[in-house]
């Protein structure tokens, strides 16, 4: 397992001063990696570069010695858009906040949910073959994306998704069983991902496993989460870390009441949860690339605590 570099996702923002003091406290930390979101950054509006507000974050980043990941906004979505050609441009202008910072890799949210059918104008729940139809859109959209994505040098990864268990009681609310969970909403299952990556095969192209995503999707549906990963390992380029318990989140909306009940995705420093982090890393033992935390606000106190226990999983591992 060669990691590259152990980072942490960046939230402050717009105020890129904000930017400045959360960067200077993760060197503090001892982080190689910051991964940047260009949803927080106002460096995109309206699909198109804000060319000053560009150049002012490439001076901030130049000024830390960090590496760059970046995180596409969350909700850019090539597979159910009512404006393609907008989220097409999204996509493109992050690949181009990519170059402008020196980040190889960009992340972007599978988008192959029913849910996201459903925010639509006007959408209903969709037919089997309409979800086979955004599979088709979001792997052509890729495809299109790949020219430039190579041109610069970045890799883009598609990020599986978390599991909620509203997806189940809303296929129970259209009559469908369970076992069309992976019809309605494949961007929970890594093995979807897979096929994608398959089918745009492009060195450009590959997926991010999130880590904490995955675990609410496989323990609760009682699938295997290490058998899971090793099928995808030869596709993963970019890991989200966190800790979770594996429930589905449930009817409360903060994670005050999640953590106490120990339910949903809640992003926990490394070794508070349940996740087996050291087996993950042995599944991947081919893998290289950089491993980014993906933690809480309210776990900053725990940063360089976190940081250092996921080094030393990743030195054991490799039996230094």
């Amino acid at each position: 397992m060669n990691v590259t570099a152990i980072g942490i996702d960046a939230k402050a923002g717009p105020i890129l001063e904000d930017v400045a003091a959360e960067l200077a406290f993760f060197q503090e930390c001892g982080f190689k990696l910051v991964e940047l979101s260009v949803h927080d950054l106002d460096v995109v509006l309206n699909g198109r570069l804000h060319q000053q507000r560009l150049r002012d974050l490439v001076a901030l980043a130049r000024s830390f010695p960090f590496e760059y990941t970046v995180h596409d906004p969350d909700r850019t979505n090539l597979a159910c858009s009512s404006d393609p050609e907008l989220e097409r441009d999204v996509l493109a202008a992050s690949l181009e906040v990519c170059a402008a910072v020196g980040a190889r890799v960009l992340v972007y949210h599978s988008g192959l949910s029913a849910f996201h059918w459903l925010r639509l104008p006007a959408a209903e729940w969709p037919s089997e073959a309409q979800m086979n139809a955004a599979w088709e859109a979001e792997t052509r959209g890729l495809q299109d994306l790949m020219p430039l994505a190579a041109r610069h040098g970045v890799v883009i990864c598609v990020e599986n998704m978390n599991y909620t268990g509203y997806e189940v009681e809303q296929l129970r609310k259209v009559g469908q069983p369970v076992s069309e969970l992976r019809t309605y909403f494949p961007d929970l299952f890594l093995s979807e991902l897979v096929e994608q990556v398959q089918s745009v095969h492009h060195p450009n192209l590959g997926i991010t496993l999130d880590v904490g995503h995955l675990f609410t999707v496989t323990r609760p549906l009682g699938l295997d989460y290490l058998g899971t990963i090793q099928e995808a390992a030869p596709y993963v380029r970019h890991i989200h870390i966190s800790d979770n318990f594996g429930r589905p989140q449930g009817p409360y909306h903060s994670p005050r009441e999640w953590n106490t009940h120990g339910e949903g995705d809640v992003h926990l420093p490394p070794g508070w949860g349940d996740i087996p982090l050291a087996d993950i890393f042995s599944a991947l033992s081919g893998y290289s690339g950089a491993v980014v935390l993906e933690l809480r606000d309210r776990y900053r106190p725990y940063y360089r605590e976190s940081k250092e226990r996921i080094a030393a999983l990743v030195y054991h591992v490799k039996g230094e």
